[in-house]
Order: C-alpha cells, then sequence, then structure tokens
C-alpha cells in the first residue's frame, strides 16, 4: 500500500501483475505461426489455434493477444439455433409459393456500409503481393477524418437498380431529423385521438367497425368450446392505434434516413 501510495497519479509503464504471455514471447509467437501457416489453419478459430498450441487461455485473452501482438483479426464464429419442425414447415411452403410465382415478380437487394478515410490511430498496412491477407489493420472506434457511407442497390430479372449511396449524418442533421420524427410522432398521435373519438359516435366508419367486432366476438363467445378461453369486447382505446418510431441509440446509420 505504501509503494502504491508514492506512485501518486504515475501510471505504471507494465502491469502490476506480469502477462503470462507478453509480446514476443514463445507462446505469442506460437500463436501466430500456428495461425497463418496454411488455408486449414486460417479457416480454424484463434481458441482451436490456442488449443492445438498446447496453450491455455481464455477465449477473450486469445483474441486479445492475436489482436494487439500480431494485428491478426477475425469474425467468431454465429451458432444459430436449430430449426424446429414448424420452423421447416413454414419455410418449405414459402419455396413452394414462390415457385409458383413469375421470377420477375422477385428483386434481390442488398447494401453494405463503408468507411472512408482512416481514423486515429488507425494503422495504415500497405498490401503487397503475396501478403498474409489475414493481417487486416484494427479499428480503434476514434473519431477522425474519415466518414461512413452506406452503398445499396437492387436487382430482378431484366432490371438493374441505380447505386444509391447515403452518407453518414451530421450532428446538426441528426438534430434536425429527430426534430421531424417528434412532429410525425405528435401528428399519429393526435389522428388515434380523434379516431378513438369518432369510434364512440353512431354513423361514424370507425363505430361500425368496432360493432362488427364486437359481433364477431359474440358469435364466437357463444360457440366456443369448453377449453377455448373467452374474448372480451374491444374499446376504442383498445383499437385505431398506429405506431410511433423512435432513433436508434448509436451513431451508425438509422432507418429513419432510408425507410
Amino acid at each position: 500500500m505504501l509503494v502504491a501510495a508514492d506512485l501518486g497519479d504515475k501510471k505504471r509503464l507494465e502491469p502490476a501483475i506480469p502477462q503470462k504471455y507478453p509480446r514476443g514471447s514463445e507462446g505469442s509467437e506460437r500463436l501466430r505461426e500456428l495461425a497463418t501457416q496454411d488455408e486449414e489453419h486460417r479457416l480454424r478459430t484463434f481458441p482451436q489455434i490456442a488449443c492445438e498450441a498446447g496453450i491455455q487461455l481464455a477465449d477473450s485473452t486469445v483474441y486479445k493477444i492475436m489482436h494487439h501482438h500480431h494485428n491478426l483479426y477475425r469474425y467468431r464464429p454465429q451458432h444459430k439455433p436449430p430449426l424446429d419442425a414448424s420452423c421447416k414447415l413454414t419455410r418449405l411452403h414459402l419455396a413452394d409459393w414462390a415457385l409458383t410465382q413469375p421470377i420477375e415478380s422477385f428483386v434481390y437487394s442488398d447494401e453494405m456500409i463503408l468507411e472512408v478515410g482512416a481514423p486515429r490511430g488507425h494503422k495504415r498496412i500497405t498490401r503487397e503481393k503475396g501478403q498474409d491477407p489475414y493481417m487486416l489493420p484494427l479499428h480503434d472506434k476514434k473519431k477522425g477524418n474519415g466518414f461512413t457511407i452506406m452503398v445499396s442497390g437492387s436487382i430482378s430479372l431484366g432490371f438493374k437498380s441505380p447505386i444509391w449511396i447515403w452518407a453518414k449524418e451530421t450532428a446538426e442533421e441528426r438534430q434536425d431529423n429527430a426534430e421531424q420524427l417528434q412532429q410525425e410522432n405528435a401528428e399519429k398521435l393526435q389522428q388515434v385521438a380523434e379516431r378513438r373519438q369518432r369510434a364512440t359516435i353512431p354513423g361514424t366508419a370507425e363505430f361500425e367497425y368496432l360493432q362488427a367486432l364486437n359481433r364477431n366476438i359474440d358469435n364466437y363467445n357463444a360457440h366456443r368450446g369448453p377449453n377455448e378461453p373467452r374474448r372480451l369486447y374491444r374499446r376504442p382505446y383498445w383499437e385505431f392505434g398506429e405506431e410511433t418510431r423512435n432513433r436508434s441509440t448509436g451513431e451508425g446509420m438509422d432507418w429513419f434516413l432510408y425507410r
């Protein structure tokens, strides 16, 4: 405690507890050699590489060593839950329906986000012929002089759409768009309140809709089975709602701009 107190605001040049596999150590270099040994090893995950090297470390630690020591990056495998019988049957029904439709009625679209320019602290690596393709620079998530754009397009039989490009909005644009969305939501709430009010007035379309809905509920309750739940009458404040939209809390591309 006295030694720590004498340090004051000074920072340690090295961690208090020495790293088990520091940069340049035999274990760290062994991991790099195995990861880039051949195509078979490049397809393996870093924890699998560590297991083959006989190095027992947490998966997160292995990824940190590969990232910070060797600037190697690889996506972690994503495990999707297996489909149950109902999901498989639904997909088969969709495929059967799609086979009955004309191929020109289908449109395929995709989009991709690109980061233009390198932020501060971002290593630039000049790739030469024969260089390891897995030597990728790491994004340090710091803002710099670069900017982000999103490219989108679509194709169908006999048609190719133009390429759409959107740049990431500025702080001023984000504020203006948030105010625009807030105004749209306020107008929607006003329309919902008016429709619910008209639903209480006989002769209006909303009133007739609600009465027809409740007649169907009466018919269901009269013929429901012994184990089926009883349905309740619908009220104006239960109906005629309209979803209000919210902006994303992150700083990426927002759906509100591109809907």
